[in-house]
């Protein structure tokens, strides 16, 4: 057991290097922080070359996210009441750890340019993720801003964890700055 954790730190820490890493034309801060329940804070943002109507396209394009949303290998709407809905997910965060499978309400505002997607059921003990749009430069891009709230099972050490987490919300925000740009260019 001992080899196992100790082969999936080294794993996490090499995968963290090269997922985390941004390139200069990908810079973001992503910060992690714990809640004194034990609840881990992630936040990230980035500014995105295009407007806060085409970046808030893609991340209530839900239908599509299998496709760009890293990780994301299921997300149907079971319940559309138009600004809040009932989604079924599947995550796959790591080739190291089975697909995390939960059901989640969504609420969309779109005066402010933001979504709030929160567990209902399923796996993780606690789970809340915000999109906050921010126009910038005339409504010429938009800082993107990202927080996941996210309390998981035990088992698995914080820094796995971490890495895992971290790196994907990394992936994440990428994912977004790329399919916003390739609409703004059709």
């Amino acid at each position: 057991m001992l080899n196992k954790i100790l082969y999936l730190l080294i794993i996490s820490m090499i995968c963290s290097v090269l997922n985390i890493l941004p390139s200069r034309a990908n810079l973001q801060i992503v910060k992690l922080s714990y809640l004194n329940d034990g609840t881990k804070n992630i936040t990230a943002s980035s500014v995105v070359n295009t407007s806060p109507e085409i970046v808030w396209k893609v991340i209530t394009d839900y239908s599509n996210f299998t496709r760009f949303m890293p990780g994301v290998k299921k997300f149907n709407i079971i319940r559309d009441e138009k600004i809040k809905k009932l989604v079924d997910v599947k995550l796959n965060l790591s080739c190291f750890s089975d697909p995390f499978e939960y059901q989640a309400f969504i609420t969309e505002d779109v005066n402010n340019k933001t979504v709030v997607m929160i567990r209902k059921s399923g796996d993780f003990n606690y789970l809340k993720i915000v999109y906050n749009l921010v126009p910038t430069d005339n409504g010429a891009k938009t800082i993107v801003k990202y927080s996941l709230l996210i309390n998981h099972e035990k088992g698995v050490p914080n820094i796995i964890v971490d890495n895992i987490l971290k790196g994907n919300t990394s992936k994440t925000i990428n994912a977004i700055k790329k399919e916003s740009l390739s609409r703004k260019s059709k």
